[in-house]
Formats: C-alpha cells, sequence, structure tokens
C-alpha cells in the first residue's frame, strides 16, 4: 500500500487536533509550569498518534514518519539547523529519521510568554523550511503555549506567516 504524503493544510490540521488533545488532557501541566520539554513531549505523542490514523497506518510502523523531540542528528552528523551551526535540536518534528527527503513539520515550542519570536528561534525555523537549505521541511511551527490559548506562527518556504491566536473555541488553519 503507498502511503500519501500529507499536504501542509493536513499537516495543519493534525496539529490543531493535537492541540485539541493537549488542552484537553494536560491543561494542568502548562498550568503548573512545567518544563516545556514535557509539554513537547505530549504534542509529540498526541501528533504521532493522529498522523498513524490520518495515514492509516499502525502505531510506531517505523517504515513512515518518525515524530521525535529534540532531535539532534543528521543522519550520522550532528544536526544543524540554520547555517553556521546554530538551531541544533528542534522541540519536535515529524521526518523520516537519516534522510532529508522527507521532512514534514518542525516546532518550536515556548510556554507563557508575551509573544515575540526569538531571533534564535526564527532562525531556526526560517533554516529549516528554506527549500535552498538542507532540510527543507514543508511547514514549520512556532507554538506559544498559555493556560487558556495558543499563539502559532507558522513558517513555510523559509518566510514567517502571521501569527494566530487558537482557542478551545475555534480551529486555527490560517496560513
Amino acid at each position: 500500500m503507498e502511503i500519501k504524503e500529507p499536504t501542509v493544510e493536513e499537516l495543519k490540521v493534525l496539529v490543531d487536533k493535537a492541540l485539541v488533545h493537549l488542552y484537553r488532557r494536560d491543561v494542568d501541566l502548562i498550568r503548573r509550569g512545567v518544563q516545556e520539554e514535557t509539554l513537547s513531549h505530549r504534542l509529540a505523542l498526541y501528533l504521532e498518534v493522529l498522523l498513524c490514523e490520518h495515514l492509516h497506518i499502525e502505531l510506531f510502523d517505523q517504515t513512515v514518519y518518525d515524530v521525535d523531540t529534540e532531535y539532534n542528528k543528521n543522519g550520522e552528523d550532528p544536526k544543524r539547523l540554520v547555517p553556521g551551526g546554530g538551531g541544533k535540536r528542534p522541540d519536535i518534528i515529524v521526518h523520516k529519521r537519516g534522510r532529508n527527503d522527507n521532512n514534514l513539520l518542525i516546532i518550536e515550542v515556548k510556554k507563557n510568554i508575551n509573544f515575540q519570536i526569538g531571533t534564535s528561534d526564527d532562525n531556526k525555523l526560517r533554516g529549516a523550511t528554506n527549500p535552498n537549505h538542507d532540510f527543507r521541511y514543508r511547514l514549520g511551527l512556532y507554538l506559544n503555549l498559555m493556560s487558556d490559548c495558543a499563539d502559532l506562527t507558522w513558517y513555510r518556504n523559509g518566510i514567517q506567516g502571521a501569527m494566530i491566536q487558537w482557542n478551545w473555541e475555534g480551529l486555527a488553519y490560517g496560513e
């Protein structure tokens, strides 16, 4: 059976659904101020389950895509998402390990900050989604998790889109 690669819009819907699960199940973690790595792990877990459901494959099927947190390798070499060596460990990625031809999604997660994307994260997401660089992720996301909503900024083709505020009531699929 041939697996159809998810479109950009389908990836956004999967992220939205994963956020719904995160907020329904784990909003107490955000409110209690746990480390962002904990929140990244929970979001990645939901994203992996939803991706497998979407692709109609068994959970943890190693032949399709991997959802990893803090992944720091490019093949056997250290991962460097920004030319010059920066951006070594993205918070969450959807990819196929050991290759760069199937990098779907990169997410940088922050929690409870006044919305302003840091230069390091911005450079990381611009570089990772730039079609002229090594990794060529199809889509990037800067995600700021707060107790009652989340701010999402999508990146595509090395370009930052507008910030969208996501909340329990609506779905955020904008560019």
